[in-house]
């Protein structure tokens, strides 16, 4: 739980910065007052309110299962397969609560516990794409006429958002979506790149398309510091313009404090897509917030942004923030191993995760499977090296700084170095995030 004195900040801070969305936090349970205060909160400073894509109508896993132990003391399958009605009485009693509030952005999808597919939480949902795309589409219509028939003939905005095993059966054209759903693709990359599916959809007249964009993502990263650039971050944009996806936007920040380049700079992409030129800005924000030094900071960002190393194969970072920890762990426990049993054993081949929507979903998220150690070792070590000079250009800069410049340039480069061991959304209508910022009335961003 975020303490209500610091999501008001929070929220603040987005209107400041000409947001007008934002999700509060993920796995909210609108029946727990202390969290339904976070909505509360973010509505009063007159922002749109929105779910994360594992909160339909407002319900995570843990909220359902929250439900039923208060209501029966029962912990039924979270599974709209297994215990449907027990699914959509949790989501009746959610949809009630969320309409008390003025400007509501649904979500409607269906997902598992935590941010994983609906599969793995019940052992019994059939394996075939065709039969679990089918079963997400059917639970689209469930949520879309739970709204209809709690606010008959209203107006509305709602979304659904492919990110994972989502964006594979799009791109299959399993999926089926209820009139009046705005498609919001994700990149699964994250930041870097857009899935196939948002270059293959065909855009529908009368039907409303957005972007789902990471600047920060718990798992691979980045996490600790601002690793995309305002360049990859406008690519991607100018992406959202050219293939009709401008409707509705939002962002994953995760964190604030690491990623305040990213959201300002998100925020101008949004406003002007067109005419945002990424060095100038750069230079325009150095100046802003580092006065004299300001040629010093823009130059130690970009050496920063210029110094991830990228998987041959998809042009992706391979060693973000959470990728390199989860490297590392990895041949940790490889070593481990061998001191244990005095041999490497065989890693066993899982057939059916190989086949799995959601793995291939993030094959571009988690770059570098075909990649023996000498590569790795070899890819590590340029980043290690370029990674030295943007810290060192940091320190230098830091040392010249003081007070609130000084504070800044302390969440910024150097977090990310060195590389070892190593919840926000807010959108704009038009383009959303979690501290993520945004859904859009009608035209571009």
């Amino acid at each position: 739980m975020v303490h209500p004195d610091i999501a008001a900040r929070v929220f603040e801070a987005a209107v400041r910065s000409r947001y007008n969305l934002m999700i509060p936090a993920s796995f909210i349970e609108i029946f727990n007052p202390a969290e339904e205060k976070l909505l509360e909160l973010a509505s009063d400073r007159g922002l749109y309110l929105s779910q994360h894509h594992v909160e339909p109508l407002g319900v995570s896993a843990f909220g359902y299962f929250n439900y039923w132990k208060r209501k029966s003391g029962e912990k039924p399958l979270f599974s709209y397969y297994s215990e449907k009605e027990k699914v959509i009485e949790v989501w009746k009693e959610s949809a009630k609560q969320w309409s008390k509030y003025p400007d509501v952005i649904w979500q409607i999808g269906l997902r598992g516990i935590a941010d994983r597919p609906m599969w793995l939480a019940d052992p019994g949902v059939p394996q075939s794409d065709e039969e679990r795309a089918g079963i997400i589409s059917e639970a689209m219509y469930t949520q879309m006429a739970i709204l209809d028939s709690l606010m008959p003939g209203a107006t509305r905005e709602v979304t659904t958002t492919l990110w994972g095993e989502g964006a594979v059966f799009n791109e299959m054209g399993l999926l089926k979506f209820p009139e009046n759903t705005t498609i919001v693709f994700a990149d699964n990359s994250p930041g870097w790149i857009m899935p196939e599916d948002f270059y293959q959809t065909r855009r529908e007249e009368g039907i409303n398309y957005g972007i789902y964009y990471h600047h920060g993502l718990i798992g691979s990263g980045p996490h600790l510091a601002q690793a995309v650039p305002p360049a990859k971050t406008a690519e991607i944009f100018r992406l959202a313009r050219e293939y009709q996806s401008d409707y509705y936007g939002i962002i994953n920040v995760g964190n604030v404090r690491e990623f305040v380049l990213g959201i300002a700079a998100t925020r101008d992409i949004m406003e002007n897509t067109a005419d945002f030129e990424p060095q100038q800005w750069l230079a325009s924000w150095g100046k802003r917030n580092f006065g004299d030094e300001a040629e010093a900071a823009a130059t130690a960002y970009q050496t920063f942004f210029d110094s991830y190393v990228t998987d041959d194969t998809y042009g992706t970072p391979l060693l973000l923030d959470g990728l390199a920890r989860t490297k590392a762990r990895n041949n940790l426990n490889l070593i481990r191993g061998m001191l244990k049993e005095g041999y490497v054993k065989e890693k066993e081949s899982n057939g059916q995760q190989s086949k799995d929507a959601f793995a291939k979903s993030l094959a571009k998220a988690y770059p570098g499977a075909n990649m023996d150690m000498p590569q790795w070792i070899d890819k590590a070590s340029k980043q290690d090296s370029l990674l030295s000079v943007a810290l060192t250009r940091t320190l230098e800069l830091a040392s010249t700084l003081h007070g609130q410049q000084k504070n800044l340039s302390r969440n910024q480069p150097h977090r990310a170095y060195p590389f070892h061991a190593m919840p926000y959304r807010c959108g704009a209508s038009n383009i959303q995030g979690r501290l993520g910022f945004r859904i859009r009335t009608k035209g571009s961003f």
